[in-house]
């Protein structure tokens, strides 16, 4: 079960467990409950409606990540949503130098989740077989219970 995701500082990549399979690193403390890449779209957002003017224009090369309201680059919280007193949305963003890194961070996408997978090939290997043993155990439960309906069109 996933209880977090943490960020290998030393191959710059997300972590579903505490130990990075590349490196061999541990990292035991969770940063997050769970993480998502910020698309094009959601940076645009970010950027024109709620005002985080200092984000770059793209994020395509998934360097910027979601975690409900907070996001993140390379594991440390650059920015967050926060409500004003009229209950609308306004990005806050950290006054961190990491932020000028984002405008010049390039990503080779391909490399990236080939990384992504080997940093955390255990886990997704095994988080993998669990749902193909459960499609296998579910068709043999409920082979003989399916029902087959005939329809004949006019």
């Amino acid at each position: 079960m996933l209880i977090g995701v943490r960020w290998c500082t030393k191959c710059d990549i997300p972590l579903l467990t505490d130990t990075c399979e590349i490196c061999g690193s541990q990292y035991p403390k969770p940063f997050a409950k769970d993480l998502v890449p910020v698309f094009a779209e959601e940076m645009t957002i970010l950027r024109d409606l709620l005002g985080a003017s200092e984000l770059p224009g793209k994020s395509s090369n998934l360097y910027l990540w979601n975690s409900r309201t907070n996001y993140y680059y390379k594991g440390r919280k650059v920015a967050s949503i926060k409500y004003q007193n009229d209950k609308s949305p306004i990005v806050g963003m950290t006054k961190d130098k990491i932020l000028r890194e984002l405008s010049e961070t390039i990503t080779d996408l391909k490399s990236f989740k080939k990384k992504l997978y080997n940093a955390n090939k255990s886990y997704l290997d095994r988080i993998e077989n669990e749902a193909i043993q459960f499609i296998r155990d579910t068709v043999l439960e409920v082979k003989h219970n399916i029902a087959l309906a005939a329809v004949q069109t006019l």
